[in-house]
């Protein structure tokens, strides 16, 4: 067998954990994703286990960082179509979020639209994905989607992440071909 992982150059990997139990009790060829990302439309810095990195410049406006798929690689093939995501976070890391959302948002904001509110305390619980792996219908392509807009407005955007977005690690899981994967981006200022 291959292994994905060599292959790899560039800097984002999804992880496939498999289940030890469940692989033990029936053979199964190796099932891993891997993908690399782009940031603003270059490749991203970072490593699984150091994290991938998201530079933000700490300002708060308009202007966001974008983050896409470069290349992504499943064995067994992912079958088309949108594969959720979900934050995994401890409580100080709610906090953090809930706080920068709610001043942008929030029941208190100038801007308040309940179903923005929904959504995204949803998301920062981990019961709504934060965004999604969209398996395309052309051979190998994808697209990460951002689960704010979709989920709202059935649009397809990709990942935008605020340039004054709360600073650390941010742990994302999924399951892909029936196995666990994890992202980790490390969102930091520049």
């Amino acid at each position: 067998m291959k292994r994905l992982l060599a292959a790899m150059t560039a800097a984002l990997m999804l992880v496939s954990l498999g289940s030890s139990a469940a692989l033990a009790a029936k053979p199964t060829p190796a099932q891993t994703f891997t993908t690399t990302l782009n940031v603003n439309q270059q490749p991203a810095a970072g490593s699984y286990n150091g994290g991938f990195f998201v530079p933000t410049t700490g300002i708060a406006g308009p202007l966001f960082v974008q983050v896409d798929i470069n290349q992504a690689f499943a064995t067994p093939p992912l079958a088309e179509g949108l594969y959720p995501f979900y934050l995994k976070a401890g409580t100080g890391q709610k906090a953090a979020l809930t706080a920068y959302f709610d001043a942008k948002f929030g029941p208190d904001s100038a801007t308040y639209v309940p179903a923005y509110w929904a959504q995204i305390t949803a998301e920062i619980a981990g019961t709504a994905p934060f965004f999604y792996l969209h398996r395309l219908a052309e051979e190998g392509a994808y697209a990460l989607v951002d689960g704010f807009s979709f989920d709202l407005l059935g649009t397809t955007p990709p990942v935008r992440v605020d340039n004054d977005y709360p600073t650390g690690t941010y742990l994302y899981v999924a399951t892909l071909n029936g196995l666990n994967v994890q992202v980790k981006m490390k969102v930091y200022r520049v």
